[in-house]
């Protein structure tokens, strides 16, 4: 029992180290993209969406070098869930109303939808191959380029690109990058004994506690976007996370080795992530997310985590 909590600990430890880690890169990466003369819209989709990704994407690439597959799966999906449930319903939630007065691309829209609707059909056999790891990777520089070609008129951020690249930026980028990698091998080292020791299985813990650890980056940005008034950025903070999460949290582990998943995950966890995936999607196009939308979220959200561990017979 005393192993148990040990391993917890020190997961949770991991997780703290993998997170700060993120937001150090995050912040840094950010700073210099300004500096290059890239536009604001570039820098947050991509610095931000796959920058808040990292401690997912770090995750899984430790759990192979493990030979424990089971928490690639988990955590992608697991994470696009807790991002649309957990992260915009709690930002509805807490900042009340959130208007979108901009336009959320059509284009963005369906590139979401797609890339759930592409996890599912993958996954259908049980297991994703080299080829289709390929497939989701090229999605992924698809969504690349569209994103950058829809920013590259936008105005650039002038005051920052008049600044000097300094050597504090670039350091604070490699330390950041450094501390994801060394919480998410401290993390998933712990999770897969804890599992063991729990008789859990590390899929159902990839996709409840991992998956809700590696997604606080998300929260933190999505949150103070939408208290600074910058609702799009929030909402547009998870589409393209999810999207890296989806092509690029799967696509690249599975370079390295087939990813299998279990039937509970075929038949439950992933017609859950579509699902929510395109509840989300009506609410964007609406243009309008309510305090009452919000809750309900949380609401599916705290289903899924109770319908998980039930299923799991850990309660």
């Amino acid at each position: 029992m005393e192993s148990v909590w040990v391993s917890f600990l020190v997961a949770v430890i991991g997780m703290a180290v993998l997170i700060k880690g993120s937001d150090l890169f995050v912040d840094s990466a950010e700073k210099l993209g300004l500096i290059l003369g890239l536009s604001p819209f570039i820098v947050g989709v991509l610095i931000l969406g796959i920058g808040t990704s990292l401690p997912e994407l770090a995750a899984s690439l430790v759990a192979v070098f493990n030979g424990d597959t089971g928490i690639v799966a988990g955590n992608a999906i697991g994470s696009n869930i807790a991002n649309i449930g957990l992260i915009v319903g709690f930002t509805a939630f807490i900042a009340g109303n959130i208007n979108l007065k901009e336009d959320i691309s059509s284009t963005d829209l369906s590139f979401l939808v797609g890339s759930s609707l592409l996890i599912w059909f993958v996954f259908l056999d049980g297991s994703m191959t080299l080829f289709e790891a390929v497939f989701f990777l090229v999605s992924l520089v698809l969504v690349i380029v569209y994103t950058l070609n829809t920013g590259s008129d936008e105005e650039k951020d002038e005051e920052a690109i008049r600044e000097k690249i300094s050597l504090k930026d670039i350091l604070w980028v490699i330390i950041g990058l450094g501390m994801v990698i060394a919480g998410a091998k401290f993390a998933v080292d712990s999770i897969i004994h804890l599992s063991v020791e729990a008789g859990v299985s590390t899929e159902i813990i990839s996709l409840g506690m991992v998956a809700l650890g590696t997604s606080l980056p998300e929260l933190a940005v999505s949150i103070t976007a939408a208290k600074k008034g910058r609702p799009s950025v929030a909402i547009g903070n998870v589409i393209g996370s999810n999207l890296f999460n989806a092509f690029a949290v799967l696509g690249i582990p599975a370079l390295i080795t087939s990813i299998s998943v279990s039937e509970q995950m075929i038949s439950i966890h992933i017609p859950f992530l579509l699902g929510m995936t395109l509840l989300f999607s009506f609410m964007c196009i609406a243009k309008k997310f309510t305090r009452w939308e919000g809750a309900l979220l949380l609401i599916f959200y705290a289903i899924f985590i109770a319908r998980l561990f039930d299923t799991s017979g850990v309660v």
